[in-house]
């Protein structure tokens, strides 16, 4: 062995464990070097003297986020400079951490765009959101890049919160599956090789009152822990998550920034956390601005880093050079400040930053730019395509029309497609098109930019993406694409979200004289920008479509033209007006790079739609929160009906939802069939088989979501209705059939009771497999018996799935549930005005009729919500005699 081997540090050995390179390392370091680890800065191009002066001492983090560079070549030069300094030109020749925003793909310039999460939710495709994670991956490593602030775990469940286009949506499983997947495809099954996912914000960040962005959140307890962590549980277990990124809000009045019960008991101790937490931008200054818990930045940061927040991001502002004086005079411990800088080292370790810290250029023209990635992007985009309605088969449109009229502000915008944090956005800010600061300054002395004009996207932003995504196309250009031959005509109609109705009168005119009229309509999201209509801090107070946009529909749809309306939003429709009116409704979320394409495929037939919501679309803002798994006793199926209640749920309204959980249409029919548990009884420490088998029986090809839903019919404390278990988007020719086998650990049941144990309890449970968690085909039970278990963190999170293709195999059609005329969700008007119907209540329920009052009020209610009323006409055998005799009505 050489002298310069012997003299080698053991931190920079790549045989030694990693354990003993983080103590070695640590041993060796002062407290400055130790704090500049938890620091963090933005990443440009500096002199010398000013990188001897901020990074003298090494550097944890660098950002590379809307002040990224404009070509690929510059974001190399920006790492590499960095990272040669601190090798290099530091005493222990530490690298940083660099890190951007991948919600949808890599917030950089030649990265691959792809839909929003929003989105990717709606497409119930795992397997391809992890593919996805790959190619983020493996575009990002060779720039130097290896950690990404994504993805966004949080469930939400208020449409009115601005940065619901960033999430998976409102159920937490779907949720945790999602995110798992993109974690995995992400940070790979070695972080070597791999790019660091940070799961946010932790935690409820969605569900804040009044849905604004970092208000407080009210969520109780059990939920907390059931519901909002789960998706964090599932990826800290399944797939190791590397870091996470805390809520800026308070819960309980304790903001989360400086809870060690949250950051640390909660995180590490129940959720068996182990990598490095960073603090969401800014969000250590908001202790003393605006929420007065502390007087001053030190103490701010003197919280933070003693209730488990690792790093400050983006810049110095609490964990500065009076934190050191905070060390010498005993006020911090070395002992926490070591805690924090141990797992920032493990994570560079881990990532192998030491043996490779810098971009690798002559991989790039393998990584980006590569065709199968902008396949995947459109596949994507294609499946998160949600069919809200298609009454007379509107929808596939013939390619044989010759006068078709688009209209709306979304039609012929390419930025409208792009969701928030993509590259689009982030040129609207960085371009001056945007407004708002992207950091805190603690001084208060930021400089105000000039908003810009409300719905106005400069033809430069626009002339830009088209450069940069050539194969991206406008709506608009994509269905004149479709129907060359065709006269295509356009007219904006109205802005999106301005009061100026100067429009419509155009926009009236091409209608009346189309064949056909394709309107497109929406929001924008960015953030902290005047002019999008939604996003980070941007929060609205009502849910249906912005400005005059819904004025516009409605005067378009009396021109008497068939009307087919595609909502290019992170928010699904919620008109009633819109719903009831318009015959076809596509939701078409923000998709991306290759949106426009994916939309006119699906209007024309050339995609068969197969999304599901992965959010109930409310009526009205009154009645949010509104949710699919809402608790026994509440919620617009678990409530049930009282005499002296609203009978529709609200005196000014239902409490219906517009659009259920999981709903989407297809251009085809699939039946369900062949239901099977492979036990009818298990103790609570077991697993259960479940499978059923789809069949195409319509006339094109076309994608089916199966979801398993599981009702606890009794339990200790009150229950959701019933809880999305597992999911499997499947594939079928016309014809075909697949058996779909769902392997259900009992552990996924377990729930807080009421000494906040995790348990699973004896009794009886409801199996539902369904297109929707409303449209339910295929239903059986069966019986947890033995004792109660108890359950730790490690429990299973969703089902395990695969399928099989079944050969010449008939469906018994028998099992399958056809949609009925007539049935006990029908209202009792809808079955009073059907001679047939009347007879067939008046022979079995004859006790509705003899109170004429009663019988008055329950018109608008269904039969199903009026028989819990608890009256001897109502019971059971007398309701179900009822349904097969109104189900024999279509027969």
């Amino acid at each position: 062995m050489t002298g310069s081997a012997k003299e080698r540090p053991i931190y920079k050995n790549p045989l030694v464990s990693i354990p003993e390179r983080v103590e070695d390392l640590l041993s060796r370091m002062s407290p400055e070097q130790k704090l500049a680890q938890l620091n963090c800065n933005h990443l440009t191009f500096m002199q010398h003297e000013q990188r001897l002066t901020l990074m003298g001492q090494g550097m944890g983090h660098l950002a590379l986020s809307i002040s990224s560079g404009t070509s690929i070549e510059q974001n190399i030069d920006l790492v590499e400079q960095a990272q040669r300094f601190l090798v290099n030109e530091t005493e222990l020749g530490i690298p940083a951490i660099v890190h951007c925003e991948a919600l949808s793909g890599a917030m950089l310039v030649g990265a691959t765009n792809f839909p929003s999460p929003i989105a990717l939710a709606a497409t119930w495709d795992s397997d391809s959101v992890e593919a996805m994670g790959r190619v983020i991956s493996k575009q990002l490593v060779p720039l130097g890049i290896r950690h990404i602030l994504s993805p966004v775990m949080d469930v939400a469940r208020d449409p009115r919160w601005g940065r619901i286009g960033e999430t998976y949506g409102e159920d937490p499983t779907l949720s945790a599956r999602m995110s798992v997947a993109f974690v995995k495809g992400v940070q790979g099954e070695n972080l070597k090789n791999g790019v660091a996912a940070t799961g946010k914000h932790f935690l409820g960040y969605a569900m804040t009152e009044g849905a604004m962005n970092t208000t407080s959140e009210r969520i109780a307890p059990r939920d907390l822990l059931e519901v909002y962590a789960k998706p964090f549980a599932a990826a800290i277990q399944d797939a190791h998550l590397a870091a996470v990124m805390n809520s800026y809000s308070t819960l309980d009045g304790i903001p989360i920034t400086a809870s060690p019960e949250i950051l640390t008991d909660l995180l590490r101790g129940e959720l068996g956390f182990d990598g490095m937490v960073i603090s969401d931008y800014g969000s250590i200054n908001k202790l003393v601005v605006p929420l007065n818990i502390v007087s001053d930045y030190t103490e701010a940061g003197l919280r933070a880093l003693q209730a488990g927040m690792d790093v400050e991001a983006p810049e110095i502002a609490t964990y500065g050079k009076s934190m050191l004086d905070a060390v010498e005079t005993g006020k911090l411990p070395m002992a926490i400040l070591d805690r924090s800088v141990r797992r920032v080292l493990e994570l560079k370790f881990r990532l192998g930053l030491f043996e490779n810290p810098y971009p690798n250029s002559s991989r790039i023209s393998i990584a980006l730019g590569q065709t199968a990635d902008e396949a995947l992007s459109y596949q994507l985009a294609q499946e998160a395509i949600v069919l809200l309605e298609n009454r007379a088969s509107l929808l596939p449109i013939s390619t044989e029309l010759r006068n078709v009229a688009v209209i709306g502000p979304c039609a012929k915008d390419l930025r409208n497609l792009f969701g928030s944090y993509s590259y689009a956005a982030a040129l609207e800010v960085s371009d001056g098109v945007g407004t708002g600061p992207q950091t805190v300054d603690i001084d208060g002395d930021v400089a105000s930019q000039k908003a810009a004009e409300p719905d106005h996207i400069p033809a430069s932003l626009e002339d830009k993406l088209a450069s940069l995504y050539p194969n991206a196309l406008t709506v608009y250009d994509a269905i004149v694409k479709k129907i060359s031959d065709a006269s295509v005509s356009y007219a904006e109609g109205c802005g999106l979200g301005n009061l100026d109705r100067s429009g419509f009168d155009e926009a009236v005119q091409l209608s009346q004289d189309a064949d056909l009229v394709i309107l497109v309509v929406g929001d924008r999201e960015g953030w902290h920008n005047g002019n999008c209509t939604m996003g980070e801090g941007m929060d609205n107070s009502d849910i249906g479509l912005p400005g005059v946009q819904e004025d516009l529909v409605k005067a378009v749809v009396a021109t008497g033209s068939p009307v087919v309306l595609v909502n290019v939003s992170p928010r699904s429709l919620s008109s009633p007006w819109i719903a009831e009116n318009v015959p076809a409704i596509v939701q078409a979320w923000n998709l991306g790079q290759m949106a426009g394409t994916a939309i006119a495929d699906v209007l024309f037939g050339d995609h068969n739609p197969g999304g599901k919501l992965p959010m109930t679309a409310a009526r009205a803002t009154g009645q949010l929160p509104v949710y699919y798994a809402h608790q026994r006793g509440s919620g617009y199926e678990g409530r049930g009906y009282w005499p002296w209640s609203a009978p529709n749920g609200y005196m000014d309204g239902t409490d219906q939802p517009l659009y259920v959980f999981g709903h989407g249409l297809s251009y085809t029919q699939f039946a369900y069939s062949d239901l099977l548990i492979d036990t009818p009884e298990i103790t609570g420490d077991g697993s259960v088989e479940i499978s059923c088998v789809i069949s195409n029986i319509g006339h094109l090809d076309g994608d089916e979501v199966v979801q398993l839903y599981m009702v606890d019919k009794l339990a200790s404390v009150a229950r959701p209705v019933k809880e999305l278990v597992g999911f499997r988007r499947i594939h079928l020719k016309v014809g075909q059939s697949r058996k779909v086998h769902f392997l259900v650990q009992l552990s996924q049941l377990a729930f807080l009771n009421t000494k906040m144990t995790w348990v699973v309890e004896p009794g009886e449970i409801d199996v539902l497999v369904g297109s929707s968690s409303q449209d339910i085909r295929l239903a059986d039970s069966f019986t947890i018996i033995g004792d109660t278990t108890e359950f730790d963190k490690n429990r299973s999170f969703y089902a395990e799935i695969h399928d099989e293709l079944l050969v010449d195999y008939k469906p018994d059609m028998s099992e399958t549930k056809r949609v009925p005329s007539y049935s006990l969700d029908s209202t009792v008007a809808e079955l009073l005005a059907n001679e047939v119907a009347r007879d067939i209540l008046k022979q079995h329920l004859p006790g509705l009729f003899e109170n004429p009052e009663m019988l008055a009020i329950v018109q608008q209610v269904s039969l199903r919500k009026v028989g819990k009323i608890t009256l001897p006409a109502f019971e059971p055998k007398r309701l179900q005699a009822v349904a097969e005799s109104l189900a024999a009505l279509d027969e």
